[in-house]
């Protein structure tokens, strides 16, 4: 039972952070809006204007790890993914 568990939790931090992932790309004609919203007309701040592009490349790095985690990891841990599933969930309310 704690393997189907394990396994299963695995499953879905891979199909969640898949579709955070490609979620916020499909979401690239708003990134602009974005960087507007958070007032990148008013100081033209660098940081502000590629955060959507930092997002993203962010949810690729977990998308990443994901993959690694359910790909290379023989041993049950179990704590690893928890972790990644509490992230993706957050991710997933934030998108």
């Amino acid at each position: 039972m704690k393997k189907k568990l394990i396994f299963t939790s695995k499953i879905s931090n891979l199909v969640i952070s898949w579709f955070n992932f490609f979620m916020f790309f499909s979401m690239r004609c708003c990134w602009s809006g974005i960087s507007k919203t958070l007032g990148y007309e008013d100081g033209y701040n660098w940081v502000i204007y590629w955060l959507p592009v930092m997002v993203w490349a962010l949810l690729m790095v977990i998308f990443i790890a994901n993959i690694c985690l359910f790909k290379f990891m023989k041993k049950e841990r179990k704590v690893w993914s928890f972790i990644c599933n509490g992230i993706n969930e957050i991710f997933v309310i934030l998108n």
